[in-house]
């Protein structure tokens, strides 16, 4: 389980069933919990065991390795629709969270990147470019 920095929102990965749960939490605090603070599913890889939050995006890694990246206000208004990419074991990935660092490496900021081979990333290790 993990709560949305802004305390909005409860993320709640369901390892059974390949899939992460989104709960209004603010609303459900609010009123008392109910069926209509749930927001939806998020489509994972097979059991979903763990989460971080850096900025914009959420991360989940599954216990076969695979890591879903999701963009975090996405996940918050439409689950279903949230997950940018999925990473398999060994590969790189860059996500660019600055104008700086996306006029750099010729993006936008919040882009996410494969950067097999690229000096900023070890291969397997996500880094976020400030």
């Amino acid at each position: 389980m993990l709560i949305s920095p802004d305390g909005r929102f409860v993320f709640v990965t369901l390892q059974n069933s390949g899939e992460m749960a989104v709960f209004n939490l603010a609303a459900a605090l609010g009123r008392g919990f109910g069926p209509g603070d749930f927001i939806g599913y998020i489509p994972l890889a097979a059991q979903p065991v763990g989460m971080s939050i850096h900025g914009s995006w959420l991360y989940v890694v599954s216990l076969t390795g695979k890591l879903a990246v999701v963009n975090l206000s996405e996940a918050e208004a439409d689950p279903r629709r949230s997950v940018v990419t999925t990473v398999r074991p060994g590969c790189g990935l860059l996500v660019s969270s600055s104008p700086a660092t996306a006029r750099s490496s010729g993006s936008r900021p919040g882009k996410v990147m494969p950067c097999s081979g690229s000096a900023l990333m070890r291969c397997g290790r996500i880094q976020s470019m400030r």
